[in-house]
């Protein structure tokens, strides 16, 4: 079986750890021939040191599933903004922008960097901070997080609707700024499964997946077994073929595979 795990609200505890007693269950899967890949919106260097806690082998999936790292044992495949539209999108707003920043492998690049925002940078002792004008980043991103003035945020989801190639999921406004998420059309942790699966030759009816937030919808709906955590968005839940009877914090995820998986 191929077990697709989502991080944050789902295999994590509300330490942000994965419990003992979850990481001997996983070895022990793995150990019985069963494959775990770890699914997550953090940046590799958020998530490295859980998939090496587990004694991973398989492909690492990060930014929510425009980064498929192989980690030595697969082809990686990355799936970038385009730099022309990256520009003129900041071009466009920058008078509007509160902050911007996107990351790649152990670089942060950002405009105006918000302290406030720093839990999400997952920053450690070799990461590079390069702060500058987004047009004059010769980069590609995978995906983007920005702030931006009200009301100008209206006319920012037009320039995105009309783009055709972007999406945008919004992280929530408060009276004087909303905050979105960028990135390509159709990339996403649904398709980041299916590249998977064919990476590691499975048969789409021997996958599992786990999740709990907005950004897990897609790779919920597009497992075969598709579960949501106890703790999960209803919009998680709603497409979802099976719900954990307990949540991230009381190690729902391998409760839920111990009812299935029989020893």
């Amino acid at each position: 079986m191929l077990i697709m795990l989502d991080l944050d609200g789902t295999l994590l505890n509300n330490q942000s750890l994965i419990s003992e007693e979850s990481k001997k269950y996983l070895e022990k899967l793995k150990l019985k021939g069963h494959t775990i890949v770890l699914i997550t919106g953090r940046p590799h260097r958020g998530c490295i040191n859980f998939y090496n806690e587990l004694n991973l082998n398989t492909p690492l999936i990060v930014d929510n599933g425009a980064s498929i790292y192989g980690m030595g044992n697969f082809p990686d495949k990355f799936y970038t903004i385009p730099k022309a539209i990256l520009d003129e999108m900041f071009l466009t707003f920058k008078e509007h922008l509160v902050t911007a920043y996107f990351t790649v492998d152990n670089y942060l690049y950002t405009y105006k960097i918000e302290k406030r925002l720093e839990f999400y940078f997952h920053l450690n002792s070799d990461t590079k901070i390069i702060e500058k004008p987004l047009n004059e980043i010769d980069v590609e991103a995978p995906l983007m997080v920005l702030a931006i003035k009200k009301p100008y945020h209206k006319d920012f989801e037009k320039f995105i609707e009309d783009k055709e190639i972007l999406e945008l999921r919004s992280w929530g406004e408060d009276k004087k700024n909303a905050v979105y998420e960028i990135y390509l059309k159709g990339i996403h942790k649904g398709k980041a499964l299916l590249d998977v699966i064919e990476l590691l030759k499975f048969d789409k009816k021997d996958v599992i997946a786990f999740g709990d937030g907005d950004n897990d919808v897609e790779l919920i709906n597009y497992a075969y077994r598709g579960v949501a955590m106890k703790n999960a968005a209803d919009v998680v839940k709603e497409v979802s073929d099976e719900i954990t009877r307990y949540d991230n914090h009381e190690n729902g995820v391998i409760k839920h595979l111990k009812e299935i998986i029989k020893d």
